[in-house]
C-alpha cells in the first residue's frame, strides 16, 4: 500500500481555497431519462488543454452539482465546489453535474443505483466533449453511495486513470444502513433515555439536541406514521408491551434491524436490487484507488474503509492508499466524535492529499 508524504503536502494549497477567481467555468447539459441535468466543468484560468480531468459523483439524496447539504435556509456544505474550485486551481478540469431529480423528493424515490452508473457515464461523455477536458486522462470521485458508482465505471470506461472513493460503501448496502442506527443514533439516544426508555417528551429533547444530521435521522423510525409535528404519537408496532414507552435495547434495535431486512423498505438498495461493495469488487478493480476515511464518519465506520484497503491487498492490488482523518466525518469536515457528524465543510488536508496523489498519478 502506497503512503502519501503528507508533511511535503500540507502547505500546497495554502491559498487555493479562496482560489474561485482562477477558475474558469464551462456549462454543459446531460440528459438523464426525462431529467435534464445542468453540469459544469471548471478549468485553472488561462491553462491550454487538453486537462486531466476528475469527475464527481454525488452521495445518497437528490443532490445538487455542488453537493449541497442544508437544513432549512442554512446550507451546511458545498464540498462538490470546494473540490472543483481546488483541484481547477491546481491544474485540473472539474466535472460535475446535478443528480438526476436534484431537489425533487418524490421522483428521487423511484431512482435506482443503476440509473446513477448511466446517469454519471452520461455526464462524463457529454463534459469530454468541452475544449480542455482530456477524455484519455479520467480520474473518478465518488462520495458514499457514488463510491459503489464510480467502482463500476472504473471497471467499463475506457481512459481511467484513477478511482477516488471518500467514505466508501464496503460493505452492502443494507448493512451499511442498520450498521448506521446501532452505531449513531442508539449512543446517542442514550443520553435522553432514563432507564434506557424513550417517550416523546425525550424524543423531541434529541431533535433539539446536538447530535449532528445522522444521529437524528435515525430518530423517525420512533415516531408512527400518523404522527404530526403538532401531535407527535410514539410508532405503536415498535412499542411491544404498550406502555408508551419505547426500550431502545429490547423494542427498538429489534424493530430497526427487522425493518432493515426488509426488501421493501430498503428499495433500490436491496439485495439483488443494490450495485456490490467495494470489498466484493476489490479483486476486479485495477485502476490505483485512493481512499479518503474520515475516523469519526457517522456514516461509514473507518473498519469499514480499512477492511476495503485490506481486501484490496488481499487481491494483490499494487496501488492503493488510505488516508485516515481523526477528527473529520463524512464530508472530511470537522467532527469531534461520530454522533457530532454533521456535513460541515471539507478541511485543507485531505484537499493537500488528494491533489498530491492526483498529481502523482498523473500519466
Amino acid at each position: 500500500m502506497k503512503r502519501l508524504l503528507l508533511g511535503l503536502t500540507l502547505t500546497l494549497l495554502g491559498s487555493s481555497l479562496a482560489s474561485a477567481a482562477e477558475v474558469r467555468r464551462q456549462a454543459f447539459t446531460a440528459q438523464f431519462g426525462a431529467f435534464t441535468s445542468r453540469g459544469e466543468v471548471t478549468l485553472p484560468a488561462g491553462v491550454p488543454g487538453p486537462l486531466p480531468t476528475v469527475l464527481l459523483i454525488h452521495g445518497s439524496t437528490p443532490m445538487d452539482k455542488d453537493a449541497t447539504v442544508a437544513f432549512g435556509d442554512q446550507v451546511r456544505s458545498q464540498i462538490f465546489r470546494q473540490l472543483a474550485d481546488t483541484l481547477s486551481a491546481q491544474g485540473f478540469a472539474v466535472i460535475r453535474y446535478d443528480k438526476r431529480f436534484a431537489g425533487d423528493a418524490a421522483q428521487y424515490a423511484g431512482a435506482t443505483l443503476q440509473d446513477f452508473v448511466a446517469d454519471a457515464r452520461t455526464a462524463l461523455q457529454a463534459a469530454r466533449q468541452v475544449p480542455g477536458v482530456d477524455p484519455a486522462r479520467v480520474f473518478l470521485y465518488g462520495w458514499s453511495e457514488g463510491s459503489g458508482v464510480a467502482a463500476q465505471l472504473a471497471l467499463s470506461e475506457s481512459g481511467v486513470q484513477g478511482l477516488i472513493v471518500q467514505g466508501p460503501v464496503a460493505r452492502s448496502y443494507a448493512q451499511t444502513l442498520a450498521g448506521q442506527f446501532s452505531r449513531v443514533t442508539l449512543p446517542y439516544l442514550r443520553a435522553y433515555a432514563p432507564s434506557v426508555t424513550v417517550g416523546v417528551a425525550e424524543l423531541l429533547e434529541a431533535y433539539a439536541g446536538s447530535g449532528g444530521a445522522n444521529a437524528k435521522g435515525g430518530l423517525f423510525f420512533f415516531w408512527d406514521p400518523t404522527s404530526t409535528p403538532t401531535q407527535p404519537v410514539l410508532r405503536r408496532q415498535m412499542d411491544v408491551n404498550g406502555d408508551g414507552r419505547l426500550d431502545l435495547d429490547q423494542e427498538a434495535a429489534p424493530f430497526v434491524n427487522a425493518a432493515y431486512a426488509n426488501p421493501l423498505l430498503l428499495g433500490s438498495y436491496a439485495p439483488g436490487k443494490a450495485l456490490p461493495g467495494l470489498t466484493e469488487l476489490a479483486p476486479r478493480l485495477k485502476v490505483p484507488v485512493l481512499i479518503l476515511q474520515g475516523e469519526q464518519d457517522a456514516n461509514i465506520p473507518v473498519n469499514d474503509a480499512r477492511e476495503l484497503d485490506a481486501a484490496l491487498a488481499r487481491a494483490g492490488h499494487t496501488d492503493h492508499t488510505l488516508q485516515v482523518y481523526p477528527g473529520l466525518g463524512h464530508s472530511l469536515g470537522a467532527a469531534s466524535r461520530v454522533i457530532d457528524d454533521d456535513f460541515r465543510p471539507m478541511q485543507v488536508r485531505p484537499l493537500n492529499d488528494l491533489t498530491s496523489w492526483l498529481t502523482a498519478h498523473l500519466r
